[in-house]
């Protein structure tokens, strides 16, 4: 079984895959800016009281990532699913942009530089960035949701980096699908179990080949 670690788990596709991979018995670390308004992550801490902790992190306030890193128990982290991130308008706006820089880029950036010692103390650590399409420069037919796309685009450089510069540890971008969630609207086409079940089958059986590269939730590679 694995120690993980899975930002943004209190709802959507954080939630499903927290979901799936308790179900498997894994022990999971799931963090949320507010625990008391997280419900489904309490009910679940109430069915997996032992293989469940809550921890509150908001990616863009340095005190609440430090505070979080000194609340991890693993001396050694298996997986970590950096999954939180947000989606603010679609115009050229500099002050979403860099709101949705701070929690889709640097969140993620700090998050693996804080754990970093915790991963290459496993001899079969992970990291997973939560990308989309969006990033996806030769996927970029339609234009528009600058600030989205270009932290995704950013996010997937910083993965396909810290792989070269971190060959012990498996590194992937990954892309969930469309997916119902409040961020993927109501005409999304995918549910979030088909999507959180993909990808944590994916997660789970990642080798080194597959490292550095940019994945969707049934395992097809993605352009850059």
């Amino acid at each position: 079984m694995k120690n993980l670690i899975i930002t943004g788990a209190n709802r959507g596709i954080g939630l499903g895959i927290t979901k799936v991979m308790l179900s498997q018995n894994h022990t999971v670390i799931a963090t949320t800016r507010n625990i008391e308004n997280s419900g489904d992550l309490q009910n679940l801490k109430n069915k997996y009281s032992k293989n469940l902790k809550i921890v509150r992190l908001d990616l863009t306030n340095k005190d609440s990532l430090l505070s979080f890193s000194k609340k991890i128990p693993f001396n050694h982290l298996d997986i970590l699913i950096n999954n939180a991130g947000i989606m603010e308008g679609n115009s050229l706006n500099i002050a979403n942009t860099d709101k949705t820089f701070q929690v889709n880029t640097l969140g993620p950036m700090q998050v693996t530089q804080k754990l970093i010692k915790k991963l290459l103390n496993s001899n079969s650590a992970k990291v997973f960035f939560m990308s989309s399409k969006m990033g996806s420069i030769a996927d970029n037919m339609s234009g528009g949701h600058y600030s989205y796309r270009m932290s995704k685009t950013a996010l997937n450089m910083f993965c396909r980096s810290f792989s070269i510069d971190y060959p012990k540890i498996i590194t992937m971008a990954l892309h969930p699908g469309w997916v119902k969630t409040d961020m993927g609207g109501p005409n999304a086409i995918i549910s979030i179990k088909e999507s959180a079940v993909g990808l944590s089958s994916l997660m789970l059986k990642a080798e080194k080949n597959m490292s550095g590269r940019f994945f969707d939730y049934n395992g097809n590679e993605l352009p850059w």
